[in-house]
């Protein structure tokens, strides 16, 4: 039996709604990598990004203008996907179905970290660790993300993680 055609925007508010969230994927010359600390603590240890907004154009667009606001950094280069995360409905408290995407920032210099300028709306300070001393800061999952990133960005092959 066909179905009846329905128009997109019709069509749209039968779907379940879900989030759109990106980021950069840092690291200084060592592979260290780069996380902030969220001004709201529960919210804990994350990577310079943030929700799509209206008026963004696509993930990637997103990531390197919440960076910018976040941290400073003007990050002017090609989109290089490291991977994709996705968390369901409920988790965390979260109402919605949230879709992480992942891009590699790049290695930072030492001027470029210094220079880092953190929103303190959002953040409350930033480090560059070795990957294994994130661990207890981080926590298992955000830990866990970050390996994954890490072996993305070495290996070349994205990462696919469903929370």
């Amino acid at each position: 039996m066909a179905r009846e055609w329905i128009p997109p925007q019709q069509f749209a508010r039968q779907l379940p709604p879900a989030n759109l969230y990106s980021w950069l994927y840092f690291t200084n010359a060592e592979g260290w990598p780069l996380a902030m600390l969220a001004a709201h603590r529960e919210i804990g240890w994350q990577m310079p990004g943030g929700l799509y907004d209206h008026g963004d154009q696509e993930p990637f667009a997103t990531a390197v203008r919440e960076t910018r606001e976040e941290t400073g950094i003007r990050f002017t280069g090609d989109p290089v996907f490291l991977g994709l995360q996705i968390s369901p409905p409920g988790r965390h408290s979260w109402p919605y179905l949230k879709i992480g995407v992942c891009f590699d920032g790049g290695i930072l210099t030492p001027d470029q970290v210094d220079a880092i300028r953190l929103d303190p709306d959002e953040h409350s300070e930033f480090r560059v660790l070795p990957l294994e001393d994130w661990e207890q800061p981080m926590g298992p999952e955000t830990y866990q993300q970050t390996v994954l990133m890490d072996q993305a960005r070495r290996t070349q092959v994205p990462y696919y993680l469903g929370l």
